[in-house]
C-alpha cells in the first residue's frame, strides 16, 4: 500500500431507519399473533374441560368431600353398571363389568385415620406393587378375593375388589385408568 492510500470505507452498507421501524413492526405483529394463538389454545382447552361431562352422577358426587376416579381409559370392552351407584359421606361405591362377565366392585374412599396400611397388605398373597400417576397400588389375593388398593397422591383411596382371585390378572390394567374426577 502506497502512503498515500485514503482507508478504505466500511463494507456494510448504511441501512435506512425505514428498514429498521419495518422490521421492529414486523416482530411486534408476530409476538401479538403469537399471544393470540396462545390465548385461543387455553380458551378451547377451558371449554372442553369444562364441557366435559362427569360420568358419575350429580346425587352421588354431592354427598361426598374427597375427589372422587373413574376409569375414563378403559379399553372399551369395560363399563360401569350405571345402576350400581352408592354413596354416603364416607365412600362412593360402583361395579365395573367387562364382555367376558367378570365383575370388579370399586369403593373410593379417604383412608381411615390411624390406618394400618402394612398391617393390611400383610393380608395379601401373591402381591404386586408398583407406582402410577394417581398414586401407589397394591394388589394381591385375600381369601376368595382379588382387591386392588390405589392410595391417591391427594388422599382418597381406591378399593377394586372381584370375587374370583383369578381376574387379579385384570387389576394392573385397570388400576393404571383411572382419572381424577374433582
Amino acid at each position: 500500500m502506497s502512503a498515500l492510500a485514503t482507508p478504505q470505507s466500511p463494507t456494510e452498507p448504511h441501512q435506512p431507519q425505514v428498514g429498521k421501524k419495518r422490521l421492529w413492526k414486523r416482530r411486534t405483529q408476530l409476538i401479538i399473533a403469537g399471544l393470540v394463538l396462545v390465548s385461543i389454545s387455553v380458551v378451547a382447552f377451558a371449554v372442553v374441560k369444562l364441557n366435559t361431562p362427569n360420568p358419575i352422577p350429580e346425587t352421588i358426587r354431592s354427598q361426598v368431600s374427597f375427589p372422587l376416579y373413574y376409569p375414563t381409559k378403559a379399553p372399551a370392552n369395560w363399563h360401569v353398571d350405571e345402576s350400581s351407584y352408592s354413596a354416603t359421606s364416607d365412600v362412593v361405591m360402583y361395579t365395573l363389568n367387562n364382555d367376558a362377565g367378570q365383575k370388579f366392585f370399586v369403593s373410593i374412599q379417604p383412608p381411615p385415620s390411624n390406618f394400618n396400611y402394612d398391617g393390611f397388605k400383610k393380608q395379601f398373597s401373591g402381591n404386586d406393587e408398583f407406582n402410577t400417576d394417581l398414586g401407589s397400588v397394591f394388589i394381591g389375593n385375600v381369601a376368595t378375593s382379588a382387591i386392588a388398593s390405589i392410595r391417591t397422591n391427594d388422599g382418597s383411596w381406591i378399593i377394586i375388589s372381584a370375587a374370583d382371585p383369578a381376574t387379579k390378572s385384570e387389576l394392573p390394567t385397570l388400576a393404571r385408568y383411572f382419572t381424577k374426577l374433582r
